[in-house]
């Protein structure tokens, strides 16, 4: 009887990755075996394709959350010169302006690495 081999002779794969539900089917060869070798690569590149996807956005929301919104209202300081003070708006404190202005910057560092420490630990 006629017909072509592919079509008699059961050569077709169909895989599944069960942890991402990515579904591949393959029928182009006369060889189960080629069908099976392409098949699992075309899997391997989709599921790859759906990791780097989720970790670029990741990476982005991480970006954005790191980012801000660029608002107005978003200010880290308020230098007031006339009145020679400094106010850290993330840390509610305030430092002598010429202080800061010549360098003399680790009170500020401490503060805001005991606050960063406070918020991790109050995340555990």
């Amino acid at each position: 009887p006629g017909g072509q081999n592919v079509n008699k002779v059961a050569t077709a794969v169909h895989l599944i990755h069960r942890p991402t539900g990515v579904e591949v089917r393959m029928q182009e060869s006369k060889s189960q075996a080629q069908n099976r070798e392409k098949a699992r690569r075309l899997l391997t590149a989709r599921v790859h394709e759906i990791e780097q996807a989720k970790a670029a956005a990741e990476r982005g929301d991480q970006r954005r959350s790191q980012i801000g919104h660029g608002e107005r209202s978003e200010k880290v300081r308020v230098y007031r010169y006339q009145d020679d003070i400094t106010a850290d708006q993330r840390l509610s404190v305030k430092f002598k302006t010429a202080d800061l202005l010549s360098g003399e910057i680790g009170p500020l560092i401490e503060a805001l690495v005991e606050q960063e420490t406070a918020r991790r630990l109050g995340e555990l």
